[in-house]
């Protein structure tokens, strides 16, 4: 009865996420397609074009007195919780766009603000500063930019004048920004984010599916998930961590390359049960983003650990624990929205950006090569310290789901991502595969 309980739910989630795919993705699509926009503001009319001019259309507002009536838009760059509430209600008053920088510290408060107010009224606005050019040159400058847009779906940039040593003038650096963005946005002068609302139906349909995961294990965990399913933004983001877990034990039995395959389906499940207008609009964001990334990781090698620890450890035992520790940490230093990114890793980012539209993490990467690996000799799982291909595998998975928290970025783009992470790891595979069989002189 249990396993045949288990196998009712498990089609039942993979049958809702198929009917997700034909009715949900199209809808998003043309969501991110209405809301595909983008404005160029400059320090001074540079050149004869329809830019933004900071300090005359666009305002930075530190005190309520800041906001001209004028200006088409007004970013707040107040800290102080009454007076960037004050700038806001004001802005919004005299029909004022509100802009929210991002990166900035006061865009948390902002976006808290911002939820008492119509969505329609704030834009998402990425700054370039000035001091900021000595890292980049005209062409990282535009994959930046262009990134930006593609990926986070940013409203307006503003672009202060180039350095000098670039040999770059002011017109020349607006214009090749410009007709970069173009090709990834509709180019107008006042962006406006339009709300819209997903059906009902799809919303109760993507929640079935996730239940679906709750009760291929248990029954009586559909009522945990119906109960986090009322508790708002950390309730919604717990039952989406719990799930990564509990698909892990669903799909147990199958193939390494099929639980990690199944973690798209449920990824899709994820931006369903996200896709309101506050989340599109990044209003909102996926609350608990560090326990989503370790979460099942921790509790793989929890597992290993505690089931298959050498009887007696040795010195080499020891400095693997060691790395393992060091290694978690990092990864978790790396992981979230604000993780750090050598220079020669950014540029090498910004080929693949290039290269192939939408770079695959390097997570999902390892985590699919990983998975096919291990089908493709069992073995491997079975060695001392085979566990580590499991976590490998178990980082790649949660990644996959992470590249579809990011709400208000659009779902092609994740689709994108996330297909180009499966190709390229399976390439690694298959490419340690044969360079092995070569140099051993068998197969692997």
């Amino acid at each position: 009865m249990r396993e045949e309980l288990k196998r009712i739910s498990t089609i039942l989630f993979l049958t809702v996420s198929v009917l997700l795919a034909f009715f949900y993705l199209p809808w998003r699509f043309s969501v991110d397609k209405i809301n595909n926009v983008v404005a160029i503001a400059l320090w001074g009319r540079v050149v004869n074009h329809d830019f933004l001019q900071v300090g005359e259309d666009v305002v930075f507002a530190r005190d309520p007195s800041d906001v001209l009536k004028d200006a088409a838009i007004v970013i707040p760059i107040a800290t102080n919780t009454s007076v960037l509430e004050e700038i806001v209600r004001k802005s919004i008053e005299i029909n004022k766009k509100v802009g929210i920088l991002e990166f900035y510290e006061n865009e948390a408060l902002l976006k808290k603000t911002a939820r008492n107010y119509p969505l329609s009224s704030f834009l998402r606005v990425h700054r370039m500063k000035p001091t900021e050019y000595a890292g980049y040159n005209p062409r990282s400058l535009r994959q930046r930019l262009v990134r930006a847009v593609r990926e986070r779906s940013v409203d307006l940039i503003l672009l202060p004048p180039p350095p000098k040593k670039w040999g770059f003038s002011y017109p020349e650096l607006a214009l090749d920004i410009y007709y970069s963005i173009v090709k990834e946005a509709r180019y107008t002068t006042l962006p406006a984010f339009h709300p819209v609302k997903l059906p009902v139906w799809m919303k109760l349909v993507a929640w079935v599916g996730l239940f679906g995961v709750y009760a291929s294990i248990n029954v009586g965990y559909v009522i945990v998930a119906i109960v986090l399913s009322f508790l708002g933004n950390w309730g919604r983001s717990l039952s989406i961590i719990f799930a990564t877990v509990l698909l892990y034990r669903t799909f147990k039995n199958s193939k390494w390359f099929l639980r990690y395959l199944s973690y798209v389906p449920l990824a899709v499940v994820t931006s369903s049960i996200f896709a309101s207008p506050a989340y599109v609009a990044g209003i909102q964001e996926f609350r608990g983003v560090k326990l989503s990334l370790i979460a099942l990781p921790a509790l793989v090698t929890l597992k290993a650990l505690i089931v298959e620890r050498p009887k007696r450890f040795e010195r080499s035992d020891l400095i693997i624990v060691v790395l393992l520790a060091v290694a978690g940490v990092y990864y978790l230093f790396r992981s979230g929205n604000y993780g750090f990114a050598p220079a020669f890793e950014v540029r090498v980012r910004d080929f693949l950006d290039a290269a192939l539209y939408a770079r695959p993490r390097t997570k999902e990467i390892v985590g699919f090569a990983a998975a096919v690996l291990m089908d493709l000799n069992p073995r491997l799982r079975s060695t001392k310290w085979g566990f580590i291909f499991e976590i490998l595998v178990a980082v790649g998975m949660v990644s996959v789901i992470n590249t579809f928290c990011h709400f208000k970025g659009p779902i092609f783009v994740h689709l994108v991502r996330t297909l180009n992470g499966l190709w390229t790891g399976g390439f690694v595979a298959l490419l340690i595969t044969g360079v092995w069989s070569l140099w051993v002189g068998k197969s692997y």
